[in-house]
This record gives C-alpha cells, structure tokens and sequence, in this order.
C-alpha cells in the first residue's frame, strides 16, 4: 500500500522549468509564446503526427490537388482501394477538425491578450477532464514591462524553443493516446473576455502530470526604486522654508514630522499645546486599499481533439 501511495506521489510531482528572455516584451507577444508552446505540446505529447504547421501545410497542399482515378482490374484491387478511400476520409477529417480546431482557440488568445494585457497564466490540459487530467502544462507570464526594452518576435521565439530543448521536461515521460485538449486564461474577473467561458471556481488541477513553464524577462535601466531621502533636504510646496540656526534640534525634527503629516494627510489639522502635539480628527476618513484584482479562469469552448495516423498497413 505504501509503495501505491509513493508511486502516485512520484506521477503527481510537478516538473518545472524556468525560460529566460533577453528583455520585456510585448502583450501581442505574450499570446504568440503561448500559442508556440501549444503547438508543441501538442507534437511533443503525440497528439498529433507532425508539427502543427508542417501539418498545416500538408493539408493545404492536398486540397489543392487532385485526384486521378485509377482502373480497377480485379475484385481485390477494388476492395483495398475502398478501404483506403474509408480510412482516407476518416483521417482528412481529423485532420481538418483539428486544424481548424487549434486555428480557433489561437486566433480567440491572439484577441484575448489584446483585450486583457493582464492575463498572468495559460493552463493547457490533455486526457480526462478538465479538473482532473491527464497531464497539465501551466504557463506564467511575465509581467508587462512597457519601460523596458523590447526584443523582436522572432528573437523570443528561437529564444524559447532554444531553451525548450535544453531543459527537454517531456523527454522520456510516458506518452498519451489522443485525447481532448482545453486551453484556459488567468485573467481578471471584470477582463471582458467574451469568447471564453468564465470559470469562477475552478482551480488548477492537482491530479496527473504537472508541468510548469516559467517565463521571465531580464529587464533592463527599470530606474531606481529607493525611496530613502535626507530629512534635512525635504521642500514641501506652500510651507515656507525655515532657517535652522534658529531651531533647536528637537525643534527642527518636530517641524519636519509636522510638514510631513499635514502633507500626506491634507484633512488632518495639526494642534499644538504646552510641549504636546495632538492630531485633530479629520471630517471624513478615507480607507485605502490596494487589493489585487479578482482572478479567475476563463475556458475556451472549443476542445481540441488530437488525432493518429493509421499504419500504412491498413491502407494497402
């Protein structure tokens, strides 16, 4: 029983890797890295024969040409020649379904990020359900950085697939028949995605094979974040500046602390009394807070189905 426990301890260990680009990049950028790595997930996983654009490209190409019919001389010739017809046609349509399956889901991510620069994280899913499958890919994004510099498309996307090989998580994992594929969003709630569906409880799934790709830029000249500053060279507009050689030290440290309160507080009058300073209560309080937004998952409606191709037995 203990050796059950472990052994499905050891399928469920999440696997993780981090991918590292020269700078920021772009929203529009951001969607394309995610729709390259389904691509590849889809190949690597066997989901489907070939890459996705080879694939494509192939099934472009044959719909443009055609067909010259053949002779039939003998009954035998004429049975495996509608087999092949049978098994031809079920493939081509797998193969339409699928393509046009994946162009939909990439197109609707392309449109997402436009809408919702903010979306944090893609989750990929393969077999089972969407809440327990298979096998998981999550994908965390950088955040935007429109202050730093930019790299083309083509620089992130060898940068990426450079580094995809290197790390080579999915290498000698046990592959997976072909199964529904799902794509989901992490964005916020209010993000005004329209074609996704919103997911409010869902949550990422623990079960299967968990695979993490943590994408981070090197960013670059972001300025200085220090906020430390010298008491003695604080200017608050509209207090008129005193001389120090005739404050005291306590003197000048109390009129600081008072420019201070009284500027980041406006509502708050300040009272003196004999060696005491009391805060008035201010007319109105006014409650800061700086939640995060509220986040959720949003799922593409369309499932992508992964297909095989039959042995070339079959078909003679």
């Amino acid at each position: 029983m203990a050796g059950i426990v472990n052994r499905k301890r050891c399928e469920d260990q999440i696997k993780s890797c981090d991918i590292m680009f020269d700078a920021g990049m772009h929203s529009s950028v951001r969607a394309v890295i995610a729709n390259e790595l389904l691509k590849y997930f889809m190949y690597e996983r066997q989901q489907i024969p070939m890459p996705f654009d080879h694939l494509k490209k192939e099934a472009l190409a044959k719909s443009k040409t055609t067909t010259s019919s053949i002779e039939e001389t003998t009954v035998l010739t004429a049975v495996r020649q509608k087999r092949k017809c049978f098994y031809g046609s079920m493939e081509d349509k797998k193969k339409t379904s699928l393509i046009y399956s994946v162009m939909e889901v990439m197109d609707q991510v392309q449109a997402a990020f436009i809408t919702c620069p903010e979306v944090k994280q893609v989750l990929i899913t393969m077999g089972g359900t969407v809440i327990s499958p298979k096998e998981s890919f999550l994908i965390n994004l950088p955040p935007l950085s429109p202050e730093a510099d930019l790299v083309s498309l083509k620089s992130n996307v060898k940068s990426l697939f450079r580094q995809l090989i290197t790390h080579d998580l999915l290498g000698g994992v046990k592959p997976i028949s072909p199964t529904d594929i799902a794509v989901l969003l992490y964005a916020p709630r209010d993000s005004g995605l329209q074609w996704f569906v919103p997911k409010p409880t869902f949550k990422r799934p623990v079960r299967g094979r968990q695979f993490e790709y943590n994408m981070k830029c090197r960013h670059n000249n972001l300025g200085s974040h220090d906020l430390s500053c010298d008491v003695s060279e604080i200017e608050i507009s509209g207090i008129e500046p005193l001389d120090s050689s005739v404050l005291s030290d306590v003197d000048m440290n109390d009129c600081v602390l008072k420019s201070c309160l009284t500027a980041s507080n406006p509502d708050t009058s300040l009272c003196t009394g004999d060696n005491q300073m009391d805060t008035c209560r201010p007319s109105e309080t006014v409650v800061s807070t700086s939640l995060e937004p509220d986040m959720i998952w949003f799922q593409a409606p369309v499932l992508v189905k992964g297909y095989k191709d039959k042995p070339g037995m079959m078909l003679t």
